[in-house]
This record gives structure tokens, sequence and C-alpha cells, in this order.
């Protein structure tokens, strides 16, 4: 492989790990791996030279890292070797045995949304009948009712959405589809913001009829619910759970991407996670 400037380095890295990673993954591991060629640079340090020792004293060289983000800015920067080696840019790969032992720990949020304040926050919503507020109750319905992230709600579309079935097609991380079960008060909302409308395209548009990013959903979730977007998902999780829903069964409800979660999609179709929603949610069959 020829050496290639930076720029040209960064888009390669970034067109090789496009064949497995979702985009906002690939961009946010080349702004490390372009962080480490400054690092690099401002030391006048060859990447294609720089040993395990210089990759070292990087990971080292910001008091304020932490051990778990040193972990998480090392893991783009092992990648970047590995494609550098596999392209046979770099004879040996510097990374290679440069281990961790830090485990992450998984911890709920102390402050993690009961039942009670679900009802609370629906509550006030309902008092809103301007646009803004339906749109936050419709929003609030497909995090705690479908236990969507806020990209995937931004990602619906008109077409997407099944009202007999009571389902939507959903862009997951990676852009893995799959379907997730709608609370029959989900499907009743969006019949109202949708009434009048085209049948296609966006579920969710801005002011000057553009589809809405993460951000501007989150945006919502901040100024009129009051909590972000993942707070509604983590809440639907942990109510699951605590109603006697099995964890594989909520991994796939969840969408959540692992060894063991790819088997469980062709498990379960659209049918059966809506009978898993109506009798594990607290929203339900009553809803």
């Amino acid at each position: 492989m020829r050496r290639k400037k930076p720029d040209k380095l960064i888009r390669g890295y970034m067109e090789a790990l496009g064949v497995r990673l979702a985009r906002a993954t690939c961009v946010s591991y080349a702004t490390v791996v372009q962080m480490y060629l400054r690092y690099l640079r401002k030391r006048r340090l060859n990447p294609f030279h720089a040993g395990e020792k210089d990759i070292r004293a990087f990971l080292t060289h910001r008091p304020d890292w932490r051990p778990r983000r040193i972990k998480e800015i090392f893991h783009p920067v092992k990648l970047f070797y590995a494609w550098l080696y596999e392209t046979g840019a770099i004879t040996e790969n510097p990374a290679k045995n440069i281990v961790f032992p830090y485990k992450r720990v998984y911890r709920l949020r102390s402050d993690i949304l009961t039942t009670a304040d679900i009802r609370t926050i629906d509550n006030k919503l309902k008092d809103g009948h301007s646009r803004c507020g339906k749109q936050a109750r419709l929003l609030l319905e497909l995090a705690y009712g479908s236990g969507l992230r806020r990209k995937e709600i931004a990602a619906i579309n008109i077409e997407d959405i099944d009202f007999k079935d009571l389902s939507v097609r959903v862009t997951g991380k990676g852009d893995k589809i799959r379907y997730a079960p709608l609370t029959r008060r989900a499907a009743a909302l969006i019949r109202q913001s949708i009434k009048g409308k085209k049948i296609q395209g966006p579920l969710f548009v801005n002011r000057y009829d553009r589809r809405m990013d993460g951000k501007s959903i989150e945006s919502i979730f901040h100024r009129l619910i009051g909590k972000p977007a993942h707070a509604f998902r983590h809440a639907c999780a942990l109510h699951m759970l605590m109603n006697g829903c099995p964890s594989r069964i909520l991994q796939a409800f969840l969408g959540h991407e692992s060894i063991s979660t790819t088997a469980i999609y062709t498990q379960f179709d659209k049918n059966e996670l809506k009978r898993i929603v109506e009798t594990y949610h607290p929203r339900g069959a009553k809803t």
C-alpha cells in the first residue's frame, strides 16, 4: 500500500470501517485517530514508524483521561494500526500487544424514571394542545412505549408504520432493520400527526418541512419533556424486566447488538414482539 497523506489516510480508514460500522461510529473513530496523528506531528513522529512506546505516551499524555476514557481512545487507534498492517503499509503492528485490564461496568442511573414519574409527565403533556405538545406526547410514546433511540425516532418514515399490525420499521445502529411494536396510544397519536399529510416521507419534520435529526429530537425532549430521550428507553427496559420480561426477549425488543442477539432477531417476528409488549409493558393492551 502506498503511504498516504494524513487526510487521505483518514478517508481510507473511514472507508475500511464503513464496511462493518455505522456512519456515526466511523466519524467518531476517525476523530480520535486525527487527534492521535496531530499528537504525533507535534512531536515530529511518523505514524508509520511509531512504536508501542509512542502509542502508550499518547494514551497517558492527558491527566484528565480516566481508565475508561483511555480505553475508548485506544480502540480506534488499535483498529487504525490493524488496518495499516492488513493493507501492508506497515510490517509490524505496534498496537497489538497493548492490553488494558480495565473492564467497563454498567450501572443503572439512580434517577431512573418510575412508572409514577411517567404518569406525571404524561399528564402534564396532555394539558398541551399545541402542535409542539402533541409532538412531545408522540415522542414520549415512541421512546417509552416502543423503547426507541432518538436517532431511530428521527429516521422513521410514514410508510414504515403498519397500523394494522401496530408495528414500525426501525433503522437501528449499523443500519440494521428491525420491527418495533407500537402501543395503541402511539398509533392514535401518529394518525393525528399525519392527518392531511403525504403518505410518505419523514414522520417528524421541522418548520422548514425537513426531517428532524437526532439532536433536534433530543432538544424537544429536554425543552418540552424535561428529560433526555434515553431516560425513557432505560425506563421502558427496566419496567418490562420488573414485570417479568426475559432479558433475551428484551434484547430483541430494544435492538441491542451482541454475539448472542443475532439468532434472537430471527426467533421473534413483529407479531411475537407485539404480544410481548402487550404482556410485559406497563402500557400493554390497556392503552
